[in-house]
């Protein structure tokens, strides 16, 4: 605390920097649009089975990357995968498919020389 009288630029910082997280909170709390700008949207990037290759050129994400990702996850084919999101994190979201209503589809694991 600063005594009377005197001013301290940290007390100018703490007091900016606790506006900014006031209104970040109230922006994002409040505005579904502003949310999304600030914070990003999940992006899907498997449905059905698939890959969304479309949807990997604009997250400018390589299908090598995801299958990286994928095969963290322990996923060997992305028949296994009903829905996959890209979160704005950079994490990927996997909804698997029932064992019995897995299809064939691409492996994840990279091609051997």
């Amino acid at each position: 605390m600063a005594p009377a009288g005197r001013f301290y630029s940290h007390d100018v910082f703490y007091n900016f920097l606790t506006e900014i997280i006031y209104w970040d909170d109230y922006i994002t709390n409040y505005s579904k649009k502003s949310e999304e700008m600030i914070e990003g949207k999940a992006t899907m990037i498997v449905k059905n089975g698939e890959l969304l290759k479309e949807n990997l050129i604009i997250e400018e994400v390589s299908e090598q990357e995801i299958m990286v990702e994928l095969r963290l996850q322990s996923i060997s084919n992305i028949g296994e995968i009903e829905r996959a999101y890209l979160e704005p994190n950079g994490k990927i979201s996997v909804f698997k498919f029932p064992e019995n209503k897995q299809k064939s589809g691409i492996s994840t694991f990279p091609l051997e020389s």
